[in-house]
């Protein structure tokens, strides 16, 4: 029987980190998120993050909802690898996803060697059935090595090079590939194979500033990033929302972005 369309979309909890102080809050915030229509959230950000596992495995239980992944640092992986595998197999999901790199801007050089890191992670998660992934942000798709003003190779590319397939794969954030420069659909050819999940999310300008919109609601091509994820084999759609200046409400952004990827192929 397909998957509904409802199944391969998330929300991410980062977007609502503000409504999530208590654990009676955080309940709250749930049972608002699957009114909405969501089947499947990603764990990151304020009390979500922090609750002990089974607690939050428990709430989104309680509120129909199904943990399909979850964000860290890379100094989780470093000090107690055995309480993210305990976490992750509490919370019922086989994704851990590294939200980002400290060492953003270092030299290709630093990447390599993160790459390499990786892999080691990567290979212990994969022995607990538990895929590592990677999060980017703009600043991945700078090109170092440019020599006489031509040439260089992206951070993003020096990553992904220095990895194994089997042991990282990208959760590719559609809207910072496009805010380093980037056509996101190009990017997701790219790492076909190696993308189960995807950040979805939209910006546009106002008053000549760069703001976070909802999923289709700004100048990304949806049309192609669909057809180009499809391709990819993106399982998971996944909202998110840094920031909600045009509804200053991001359960109204997540509703909006929620109703427009229910409009796309998916």
């Amino acid at each position: 029987m397909p998957k509904s369309k409802s199944s391969k979309i998330a929300a991410i909890l980062y977007t609502l980190r503000d409504h999530a102080e208590t654990p009676a809050q955080a309940l709250r915030t749930l049972k608002r998120v699957r009114k909405i229509g969501y089947e499947n959230i990603q764990i990151a950000g304020g009390t979500f993050g922090a609750m002990d596992p089974a607690d939050m495995r428990k709430l989104a239980d309680d509120t129909g909802l199904r943990i399909v992944g979850t964000h860290l640092g890379l100094g989780d992986l470093q000090e107690d690898l055995g309480s993210v595998i305990d976490r992750v197999h509490t919370y019922g999901c086989k994704y851990t996803t590294l939200s980002s790199f400290a060492q953003g801007s270092g030299t290709a050089a630093i990447w390599k060697a993160f790459g390499k890191q990786c892999n080691r992670f990567g290979r212990r998660l994969k022995k607990e059935k538990i895929q590592l992934q990677y999060h980017n942000h703009a600043f991945e798709f700078e090109k170092l090595g440019i020599r006489g003003g031509k040439g260089g190779i992206t951070r993003f590319d020096t990553l992904m090079q220095s990895s194994d397939p089997k042991y990282l794969q990208s959760e590719l954030d559609v809207a910072w590939v496009s805010r380093g420069g980037y056509d996101p659909a190009a990017v997701l050819a790219t790492v076909k194979g190696r993308v189960d999940q995807v950040h979805a999310k939209d910006w546009g300008m106002v008053n000549q500033d760069q703001v976070w919109r909802a999923v289709g609601e700004g100048g990304l091509n949806w049309k192609a990033i669909i057809k180009a994820g499809k391709s990819a084999g993106v399982k998971m759609w996944i909202v998110e929302q840094d920031t909600c200046p045009i509804t200053n409400d991001p359960f109204k952004s997540i509703a909006i972005s929620y109703e427009n990827m229910m409009e796309m192929p998916v």
